[in-house]
């Protein structure tokens, strides 16, 4: 059984910020969700999307990108 994931205290100014899921291979956006503040993102496992392999990548507010394979 898969744990739940949380983040807490993000600053104000991170907002509103996007969340994608990419084909690991193609890097096509299987999946994708914006925030415009505080709450519970239920984010898909990769199974769900028909991928093996999944990279997230969120783009905050100010235009900053994070990747994680």
């Amino acid at each position: 059984m898969a744990a739940d994931v949380a983040f807490t205290d993000l600053p104000a100014e991170c907002f509103p910020f996007t969340v994608e899921l990419l084909d690991h291979a193609t890097r096509d956006v299987l999946w994708s969700q914006t925030s415009d503040g505080p709450g519970a993102l239920r984010i898909p496992p990769a199974a769900e999307l028909g991928a093996e392999r999944v990279t997230a990548r969120v783009t905050f507010a100010d235009g900053t990108i994070q990747e994680a394979e």
